[in-house]
């Protein structure tokens, strides 16, 4: 995965196009959510938006989404898993690894923040769309928990990376003031 991001950084046309995917890609589930809670008159967004996602507001939403609801959460979970999550950790994991170039900064750690996003994402997405599926049966509340943390730990994770690429940011455009300077 390492390997591949690097490949990438490497490439401004393939970052240039895979930044184009990530915010379109962000764009089409976003106005999808959007369009599920016009559709349904559910107010607070689709699950994986949440921070943390206790069992009986999740099973509130379930409920309040109706059969064709759910049916449309669940075409949103699917296109989170494809082409979303590869698409997200590996362009933002790029970024990563070009900004910490820049800088002069080892990528060998923090570049892993990303693909541990989507790592995360999958267990939360996985978990909230298996429930989808089994409602109204109920899953193992110690399974919702374990979903509960995957989604709390990807929002924190995706803050540290995207704080880290415009702290990087800042510093590769002061640094680059300088040195044109000098």
């Amino acid at each position: 995965m390492l390997r591949l991001m690097q490949a990438v950084a490497d490439s401004t046309p393939l970052l240039v196009a895979g930044t184009i995917e990530v915010v379109l890609l962000t764009a089409i589930f976003q106005i999808l959510s959007h369009r599920l809670t016009i559709t349904t008159g559910v107010e607070g967004g689709v699950p994986d938006g949440w921070f943390g996602a206790p069992a009986d507001r999740l099973y509130g939403y379930l409920e309040a989404l109706g059969p064709d609801g759910r049916r449309a959460y669940a075409s949103i979970n699917l296109m989170d898993f494809f082409p979303m999550m590869p698409s997200y950790a590996i362009v933002l994991g790029a970024w990563l690894v070009r900004s910490c170039r820049s800088a002069g900064v080892t990528t060998a750690r923090l570049a892993w923040i990303f693909p541990l996003v989507a790592v995360f994402d999958v267990v939360e997405s996985s978990v909230f769309g298996y429930a989808n599926a089994r409602y109204p049966d109920r899953l193992d509340p110690s399974l919702l928990s374990l979903a509960s943390v995957a989604n709390g730990l990807k929002w924190v994770c995706l803050t540290v990376g995207l704080v880290s690429l415009a702290a990087l940011f800042v510093r590769n455009s002061f640094g680059a003031r300088k040195r044109h300077r000098l």
